[in-house]
């Protein structure tokens, strides 16, 4: 039946052999679909006919055997008007009665076609129940019919999704097919849970040797991820064929001895560049040899250092020996503890962007010391007269030393660093406004340097000297509130604003901003005036 129904096209025509523009063809069209048709039909030209089929005709589809003998028994009617006119009211009645019969035909037809649906699926379904209890029998189970992750290439839906029921000779052609595809699902899923459980673990690792590093008991720890899991700790681990994501503790215990283990022998080899480079700073500085509190005197050549832990330690833990390093764009001075906590702030970022870092290896240039930074550490640590020799034992005594070069109202209480780096400051602001002024003849403004070292006045001192003296490395003293004030004077004018630096309502130095150094201001009329007098000489005769 297929092959008689067309839709109007050129086909119709051609299996007719009726010309397109053929009027008696259009009438009949339109009477085998039951549409009015006045006689005779005039079409006055070709394009009114493909009009007509265009907006009437063409969404129809037409039974060639009907078609034909309507066409037939029009032409018979050729000189017979009356006669085709009554076939014609005959037809256009047969043509509506089949349309009001047509709604309980599209539901047959539709019911015809949704229970010829169900029969290939009940057909399908028995056909795989019946496979399904052929491969239990083999020993397979539900994960292996699974279908998700299959290639394109592999046989499965195709041998199973079929109408024929399953006979003997099918299973023995069939079978073979699907337990090789059984098999490659297998493997995939042995794969892909392998490459899961490594992603885990990995991530996992990466944790706990964050956490450590973190630890008190890892902050020593200079690693980065990439080689952390190049350990054979954590080789073991991602390599296990163990189900479990978890990494037992024992595991764990062994890789953080590893971490320890490498990080020892870095930690050594930045303790030799440090200490060389320290011993090569002060033979060029002219400063005397260290002598260590734990060992015999350190040789004191450019250069090079003691091959041993205690004497690189003595070297880099004297209260003198400080590095030049930048923080926020500005240089400053730090201990060598400092440069060891910005390392391991360096691989504790390495394992917060994990995985970006993965394949980031280590990498750290060590700082360098500063000349003029440990020429004012051993001036000061001089003026101070403690008898602690160690770096940490001067930064346990917190914020206890005063610059005696500062204005009185200008001063406050530093610790040991922060001593050190103001008077670096002050030299470094010094010769910025040096250069600046030997660029520039016409600058008469004075720029003195108040905080010499090499000027006979006292540089600094430690608050519990200023009432007992020479306080013991044992029990240093507590300040004495009433002492202080005769070293640290409040300013007394009513401008005072803010201590903050970044407050807005900050008094800038004017002979400053001229060398342009507009950073350098104060939160009070009082506190500038006492900068101008001893750097510029403000209101002073020269």
């Amino acid at each position: 039946m297929k092959e008689n129904l067309q839709t109007i096209d050129s086909r119709i025509y051609e299996c007719l052999d009726m010309p397109r523009n053929d009027k008696e063809f259009s009438s009949v069209l339109m009477l085998v679909n039951g549409l009015s048709v006045d006689f005779p039909v005039e079409f006055t030209d070709e394009e009114s006919i493909k009009s007509l089929e265009s907006w009437e005709l063409r969404s129809f589809t037409y039974y060639f055997p009907q078609v034909k003998a309507a066409l037939e028994m029009f032409r018979s009617f050729r000189r017979a008007y009356k006669k085709r006119e009554r076939y014609v009211t005959v037809c256009h009645e047969a043509t509506c009665q089949r349309y009001l019969s047509s709604p309980a035909l599209d539901r047959w037809l539709e019911n015809t076609k949704e229970a010829k649906i169900n029969d290939i699926q009940i057909a399908k379904d028995r056909r795989w129940r019946s496979i399904a209890i052929k491969l239990a029998q083999l020993g397979y189970t539900e994960v292996d019919y699974e279908t998700q992750l299959d290639e394109e290439h592999w046989k499965w839906n195709s041998l199973i999704a079929q109408t024929r029921p399953l006979t003997n000779r099918i299973w023995r052609n069939i079978r073979p097919q699907l337990e090789e595809t059984i098999r490659l699902r297998r493997e995939l899923r042995i794969r892909l849970e392998r490459e899961h459980r490594f992603k885990v673990r990995q991530r996992e690792l990466v944790r706990i040797a964050r956490d450590f590093i973190d630890s008190e008991d890892g902050k020593m720890c200079t690693i980065v991820p990439s080689e952390l899991l190049e350990l054979p700790g954590a080789k073991q681990v991602l390599d296990s064929e163990e189900p479990s994501f978890d990494i037992p503790q024992v595991h764990q215990t062994t890789l953080k001895q590893q971490m320890v283990e490498m990080s020892k022998g870095r930690h050594l080899k930045f303790e030799e560049e440090g200490s060389s480079k320290v011993l090569s700073t002060r033979h060029a500085a002219g400063l005397k040899a260290f002598k260590s509190t734990t060992r015999n005197s350190l040789e004191d050549r450019p250069g090079k250092a003691r091959n041993d832990a205690g004497g690189n330690e003595d070297i880099l833990q004297h209260p003198t020996t400080v590095f030049k390093r930048h923080e926020y764009g500005e240089a400053c001075l730090a201990p060598f503890s400092e440069l060891l906590e910005d390392i391991r702030d360096h691989c504790l970022r390495k394992f917060d962007f994990y995985p970006g870092t993965a394949n980031t290896r280590f990498q750290w240039t060590l700082c360098s010391p500063s000349h003029n930074g440990i020429l004012y550490a051993e001036a000061l640590y001089s003026a101070v007269a403690l008898p602690f020799k160690t770096m940490d034992e001067m930064l346990a005594l917190g914020e206890s030393f005063i610059c005696l070069r500062c204005d009185p109202i200008n001063r406050k209480l530093m610790s040991w660093t922060c001593l050190v780096n103001h008077f670096y400051h002050e030299y470094q602001q010094f010769e910025e406004r040096e250069a600046v002024k030997k660029s520039h003849d016409n600058y008469v403004i004075p720029n003195i340097e108040d905080h010499d070292r090499k000027k006979s006045r006292p540089l600094a001192t430690y608050i519990g000297n200023l009432q007992a003296g020479v306080t013991s490395a044992d029990s240093p003293e507590v300040p004495n509130s009433t002492a202080l004030e005769k070293w640290i004077q409040p300013c007394t004018c009513e401008s005072h604003t803010s201590d903050d630096f970044f407050y807005t309502l900050r008094h800038t130095c004017p002979e400053c901003s001229t060398f342009g150094m507009a950073y350098c201001s104060y939160p009070c009329l009082g506190k500038l005036d006492a900068h101008r007098r001893a750097i510029h000489a403000h209101g002073q005769e020269l």
